[in-house]
């Protein structure tokens, strides 16, 4: 007996289709659109990696802190700020733990962690500049210099793909049809200056001196690529002028 005839979903749903429907319908429908074994593998390493990044920071000593979301000054200068209403007074979503973290070195917790959202008042429509975001935040005590901050930044995301790699590599191959790459270490550091120098070799034009715009990144990422094998690379050495004061000289 047929008690309901299916009918045609307002979303394909099989992962052969000849052009995906606009997003905003996908989102108009989106538990059906994360029926897709594409979508949910996504979501799948998502769980992964964060997981893994907890195992690393649980196994090297940190502690999970969880600071406040609603606050009663911006935490960042500078950056632009929710304002909300709280009870009779006025509030801000957080944009960053940063105090909460800095008070828990002077506390002597001396390694703690915290992946928790982000809010941005931010009115710019880019894949880097998001008004809400899932951060992972990391502070350590006693540190020689920014190198021991990079070291362990090198460690923790290669602790991080192996996991990915090892669970969901050949998978991610399969439906994305990209190998998921563990870095070599150490990542490669090329300073500023230079930096712009290989840019200009490129055809790069630059439009500050002191950092590198969205273009120039992927132009040195590619050279890193061509040049070292390498997906990561640092960029040191940011002249002063464009620093805070509590930039650390070399």
């Amino acid at each position: 007996m047929v008690l309901s005839e299916a009918q045609t979903p307002p979303i394909p749903v099989g992962e052969e289709v000849s052009e995906e429907p606009e997003m905003d319908k996908r989102m108009d429908w989106r538990w059906i659109d994360l029926r897709k074994p594409k979508n949910l593998l996504i979501f799948k390493v998502w769980t992964l990696m964060e997981a893994a990044l907890r195992e690393y920071w649980l196994s090297n000593n940190y502690i999970e802190i969880h600071s406040p979301k609603l606050i009663a000054t911006a935490s960042e200068t500078g950056a632009e700020v929710f304002e909300v209403k709280y009870f009779e007074k006025k509030a801000y979503l957080a944009q960053s733990p940063q105090f909460y973290k800095q008070m828990a070195m002077a506390a002597g917790f001396e390694k703690v962690f915290e992946v928790g959202p982000v809010f941005r008042a931010e009115p710019s429509f880019t894949s880097r500049h998001t008004t809400e975001f899932t951060g992972y935040d990391v502070e350590f005590s006693f540190v020689e210099s920014h190198k021991d901050v990079m070291d362990e930044e090198e460690r923790m995301l290669v602790y991080c793909l192996q996991k990915i790699k090892s669970v969901y590599g050949e998978e991610i191959k399969k439906v994305f049809g990209r190998e998921v790459v563990v870095p070599s270490i150490p990542f490669p550091k090329i300073p500023m200056k230079e930096t712009k120098e290989i840019l200009s070799n490129r055809g790069i034009k630059s439009d500050k001196d002191g950092d590198i715009s969205p273009e120039e990144e992927r132009a040195i990422c590619e050279y890193v690529k061509e040049k070292y094998g390498h997906e990561f690379v640092f960029i040191t050495e940011y002249p002063i002028t464009v620093r805070p004061f509590y930039h650390m000289r070399d």
